[in-house]
């Protein structure tokens, strides 16, 4: 049978030609059997698979979307609050300090140079510095009055109270631990030390352990030094191990939470005790240029600074640590000054450069500085004040000049520096070569002390007044959102790929940041961790999604 009509042209015109579209454009025909009916029918099965394809990847946009909008909004909230909560990072000030040292330097290399092009945008930008930082630490007061209120509300039922107590305690113990951590840190180096020394020794006495050598205008034999400098080492290590024994740090950190006991009642008392009266202390000046809980606390935290700092010069004193100190010293002598008084000033930059030239204070220029710390001593005050703050300042004045005066007496270091200067004149050049042992040890320690006696305080200071329960908000934040992404999700699988790609990771990744805040770490770099732990996350979300794809498919 044969299936196939020679081509023909048809007129358009021609009855039929409507219904045979292939004749009218000059096509072949097939009269469709059985077998090419099936092929069509197959055809536009294609069709309609090939419109499903284009609809699928357009549901995996969808869900996609949904995916990245929950994340970014988790993300938004849950930073957003943790923003909220926190107020200034620590460092703020501190960056804000350094940032107007650096235009006073410019001002002062200006004034010396003679170009003063930029000197009024200097001046200018300094005074206003000044002014921006006394009122910016004023913000942390509303802050802790925000955590106080939330303590208060959660102290309301026993269960709210006994959640937001734990929540600090944890909070604390992570902050203790971090402390207790760095310490141990510190007298692991400092047994580093302690051994590079005593291999030291054996290579002194190894060769004529008689010999006669001269040390501070005495005679000893070599063996006879290296045991003095045993004995210097032995004193380091006692009040170290003392320093950093369990009973210490216990002493130390009930200081600090007696220190800090009273703060949550006290600021919030003072704060609203008296409010629609002149008494109130939103009234006052101090309510907006100073953090008042850190005010409340100073006195304490001075003394427990001044205690440390006597260990530490016992333990090690370079000339580089005392001219530190006497710089700031002189400081605040410089701020005691009238703003008029330019002999003053002069008087006060005379007395920097002793101290930050290369050779530093040295026996030659002691008399020369002390010659014009008295000459300072004599320079007027500001004017304009009441007498009772003339008086203060007069003996806050006397009392910072006789500081720099004994300071500068002080030639005697620690006893570190007592047992270097034995084997520098024992073994100058192996000495060297294991100096840097002492200075790591040295640095570790400063590093720990700061840690306690600055960070932790500050810590403990913050979690007395409830900071850590409104920190936490800011998972329940980001962990609210993430709730109400899986339930507008369409299905099981959608809700599986929100938790995987987006809850998991950012809930990780705030919780990570408090963490790092916890153990003390800046604000600034326990966000940058809590990001790249976020984005670790993400990955591991996204493999892992893939991964139950995959094997729910198959």
């Amino acid at each position: 049978m044969v299936n196939q009509i020679p081509n023909v042209q048809i007129n358009s015109d021609y009855l039929l030609s409507k219904f045979a579209p292939n004749i009218a454009m000059g096509r072949e025909f097939y009269l469709r059997s059985k077998e090419s009916q099936e092929n069509v029918s197959a055809g536009a099965d294609t069709k309609e698979n090939q419109a499903a394809n284009i609809e699928k990847p357009e549901r995996n946009r969808k869900k996609g979307g949904l995916v990245i909008t929950i994340g970014t909004s988790a993300l938004v909230a849950g930073f957003g609050v943790l923003f909220l909560m926190r107020g200034l990072p620590k460092n703020f000030g501190r960056n804000l300090e350094k940032l107007k040292k650096f235009f006073e330097t410019k001002l002062e290399k200006s004034k010396i140079s003679g170009i003063d092009s930029f000197n009024s945008f200097y001046i200018y930008s300094i005074r206003k510095l000044n002014s921006f930082i006394e009122k910016a630490q004023s913000l942390n007061n509303f802050t802790s009055l925000k955590d106080i209120l939330f303590k208060r509300l959660m102290d309301k039922t026993k269960l709210t109270s006994k959640i937001h107590k734990s929540i600090s305690n944890v909070f604390e113990k992570i902050s203790r631990k971090t402390v207790t951590k760095s310490y141990k840190k510190t007298a692991g180096k400092f047994e580093n030390m302690y051994r590079s020394f005593d291999k030291l020794d054996e290579l002194i006495l190894k060769e004529n352990p008689e010999e006669i050598v001269m040390f501070g205008g005495k005679s000893y034999t070599k063996k006879e030094l290296v045991e003095l400098a045993k004995q210097q080492r032995a004193a380091v290590r006692n009040s170290v191990n003392d320093f950093v024994s369990e009973k210490e740090m216990d002493k130390r950190y009930k200081y600090i939470k007696d220190s800090t006991s009273t703060l949550y009642e006290k600021f919030w008392d003072d704060s609203f005790t008296d409010f629609w009266t002149r008494k109130n202390r939103f009234q006052r000046k101090e309510m907006w240029q100073t953090f008042i809980p850190n005010e409340m606390i100073s006195s304490d935290k001075k003394i427990l600074a001044e205690e440390v700092s006597a260990l530490r010069n016992k333990i090690s004193y370079t000339n580089a640590d005392r001219q530190n100190v006497m710089l700031e010293h002189v400081k605040t002598l410089e701020n005691l000054l009238s703003p008029k008084d330019k002999e003053g000033f002069k008087i006060i930059k005379k007395l920097e450069w002793f101290l930050k030239n290369p050779d530093g204070l040295t026996a030659a220029n002691k008399d020369a500085f002390l010659n014009t710390l008295k000459v300072l001593e004599e320079r007027p005050l500001q004017e304009g004040l009441s007498e009772a703050v003339q008086a203060n300042q007069l003996k806050l004045k006397q009392t910072h000049v006789k500081a720099l005066e004994e300071l500068a007496q002080r030639q005697n270091g620690g006893d570190l520096q007592e047992m270097l200067s034995i084997y520098e004149t024992l073994a100058p050049y192996e000495v060297s070569l294991i100096k840097s042992n002492v200075t790591k040890a040295v640095k570790s320690f400063d590093k720990s002390l700061n840690l306690e006696t600055v960070e932790f305080f500050d810590k403990v200071r913050d979690l007395q007044l409830g900071s850590a329960p409104t920190d936490v908000l800011s998972i329940l934040a980001s962990a609210g959102v993430i709730a109400y992404g899986l339930s507008v999700a369409k299905n099981k699988d959608e809700r599986a790929s929100v938790i995987f790609k987006s809850g998991i990771p950012i809930v990780g990744a705030i919780a990570t940041s408090l963490i790092c805040t916890a153990k003390l770490i800046s604000a600034g770099k326990s966000l940058v961790i809590g990001a790249v732990s976020g984005a670790i996350l993400n990955k591991l979300g996204v493999a892992a999604d893939n991964l139950r794809k995959n094997h729910t498919n198959d």
